[in-house]
């Protein structure tokens, strides 16, 4: 089924639809040579490493919602 909004023109997420709720990641296959990645099953969702989510909130760059993941 289509998603009930079109989806953003820039990051091509469809409004209205967010993360499961718990949402967790298995450590055992995050890569560890990279800050900042995309799911190969969830596309628009980037997930970025603690590291990088500390130099753009010091560089204090807007635009971007940063949502606490689980890794197991």
């Amino acid at each position: 089924m289509p998603p009930p909004n079109p989806p953003c023109p820039t990051c091509g997420v469809a409004m209205g639809h967010g993360v499961p709720d718990p949402y967790w990641l298995d450590a055992a296959s995050l890569p560890q040579h990279v800050d900042i990645f995309r799911l190969a099953d969830a596309s628009t969702l980037i997930i970025a490493n603690e590291r990088l989510v500390d130099a753009v909130r010091r560089l204090e760059l807007d635009g971007v919602v940063f949502k606490d993941l689980e890794v197991r």
